[in-house]
């Protein structure tokens, strides 16, 4: 059965007024009109006009087990600067082994050969990079009984202004069911300046065309694209995947419930995925330590977005 929702664009505009009659209000009663740059400096994440911190935030799912055999998992995971220490392969190692996850897209990478250690102290796992870029590349981890890779390849490479990390594109066959995927998986440009934003505009604009070049080729491709899009789903940016666009957000509930991915300062839901013809029965962004201050030291100031099927 089909999951039904509230038209995504009714719940951003609405999300966006009750924000922005909130802000009116606090500036109102201070008395104090607060500029762009007395924002606190949040690293990757600092929109103008975000609608951030305007409510309670949902905590992360804290959990040792994710990965069934009777399911398929997928899942974007920022794991920043990696590795950002000497216990970071290690202690990913242990989170992997315990979650069982079949298909983990991630960003940052600095080390390809640390991603080929962590994937081979994982029983099972073999691990792929970006060819393009010069620094803080994008990956796959994935398991082989569970996945096989068909093919890859960088998109965007000659788009660096736009794209300052190429996507990284794999074609996957699920053994289980015999489906095939194309997955994308992006980091886009981060930081909340008006060029920055401007660029993500024009890097979700141009995504957006390329896939729907897929989709006039095959109008059955099943597509997931997923990654650190360092945008909420009320930024203008996003507008190609939350406006008619014929895919499924389905990271619109983590948001509309007040999740949160990044956490270094303003939290923010900025990971996503975005699909087409696949269905994920459940979305959920977890941790493996309930105190966040000890997982960003070992591991990432984000938290992995992951998605089930049944």
């Amino acid at each position: 059965m089909a999951k039904q929702r509230k038209p995504l664009h009714k719940v951003v505009l609405m999300k966006y007024i009750s924000s922005t009659l909130l802000s009116v209000l606090l500036l109102t009663t201070a008395c104090v009109e607060t500029s762009t740059k007395d924002r606190p400096d949040v690293g990757d994440y600092n929109p103008p006009d975000s609608t951030e911190d305007t409510g309670p935030r949902e905590e992360p799912l804290f959990t040792k087990s994710i990965g069934t055999s009777s399911t398929f998992e997928i899942a974007t995971w920022n794991i920043e600067n990696f590795p950002k220490s000497t216990s970071t392969v290690p202690t990913l190692a242990e989170i992997m082994k315990s979650w069982q996850l079949d298909l983990v897209a991630v960003q940052e990478i600095e080390s390809g050969t640390e991603l080929i250690r962590l994937a081979d102290s994982l029983d099972g796992y073999q691990s792929l990079i970006s060819e393009g870029g010069t620094f803080m590349k994008l990956g796959f981890l994935y398991r082989t009984d569970s996945i096989e890779v068909i093919s890859q390849k960088d998109l965007f490479k000659s788009q660096g202004y736009i794209f300052p990390r190429p996507a990284l594109e794999i074609q996957a066959r699920i053994k289980q069911t015999d489906e095939v995927l194309t997955i994308i998986s992006v980091h886009l440009k981060a930081k909340g300046d008006k060029k920055s934003q401007e660029r993500r505009v024009a890097a979700n604009k141009m995504l957006k065309d390329y896939v729907d070049t897929l989709i006039s080729k095959d109008p059955n491709i099943n597509l997931v694209i997923l990654g650190d899009f360092n945008s909420q789903l009320d930024q203008p940016e996003m507008s190609p995947w939350t406006v008619g666009s014929g895919f499924e957000v389905e990271t619109a509930e983590l948001w509309e419930d007040n999740f949160y991915s990044y956490f270094v300062g303003r939290k923010s839901l900025i990971d996503h995925i975005v699909t087409r013809n696949f269905d994920l029965k459940e979305v959920k962004i977890a941790t493996p330590y309930e105190d966040l201050q000890v997982y960003e030291e070992a591991i990432s100031d984000h938290l992995p977005v992951v998605g089930i099927s049944y």
